[in-house]
């Protein structure tokens, strides 16, 4: 029920965001990816939809997390799951700096030492702080064509600790960062 509310605001902020803009302003669709999840055995996925000062992304992702960054010796974590953020600019161009909420789930698949599997679910908050960069002159004056968006994530997750039959023992951590260089093209829209 506490997933549900929180799924529910989120979609009302984006929703707030769409409705913000007046007619004749330019909107905007998106698509990105991380590259790193490629190479962590995984993919992700961004399809964005932004107004001026504001982006609604949904994202698909699905990555192999490295002991180094979840923090249980032994242990393999995959994830396969979906993100919801709203990005808040504070150029109406949405470029430049930007913040906001973020909802990730996923399907978690723990594999001990033994190779013996745990499935879990997991469900995170947090807030995205980023700086989305359009490195050519002449895209930049549109607004649309390629970029590319580092960024950091404090999150806070809401897990299960699993124990396995052989007594060893996976423990989340419930405040986690993570960062990133998404790529992407903007495509713009305007109303007439």
């Amino acid at each position: 029920m506490k997933h549900l509310m929180i799924m529910r605001t989120l979609l009302l902020l984006a929703l707030m965001c769409t409705m913000m803009h007046a007619q004749g302003q330019t909107r905007s669709f998106e698509i990105e990816t991380d590259p790193l999840n490629f190479f962590s055995n995984g993919y992700n996925f961004n399809f964005g939809y932004a107004v001026p000062y504001c982006a609604f992304r949904l994202v698909s992702y699905k990555t192999e997390l490295p002991e180094s960054l979840h923090g249980n010796d032994g242990f393999t974590l995959n994830m396969i799951g979906f993100a919801v953020d709203v990005d808040y600019y504070l150029k109406e161009k949405n470029n430049g700096v930007f913040f906001g909420p973020v909802i990730l789930y996923s399907k978690d698949e723990l594999i001990n030492a033994l190779r013996q599997k745990i499935n879990n679910d997991q469900l995170s908050l947090g807030v995205r702080l980023g700086y989305r960069i359009m490195p050519f002159k002449k895209q930049r004056d549109k607004l649309s064509g390629f970029y590319f968006t580092p960024f950091v994530s404090p999150f806070y997750t809401i897990a299960d600790d699993k124990v396995f039959t052989d007594g060893s023992r996976f423990a989340y951590k419930q405040v986690q960062w993570w960062g990133g260089v998404h790529i992407g093209w903007r495509i713009n829209v305007t109303n007439r």
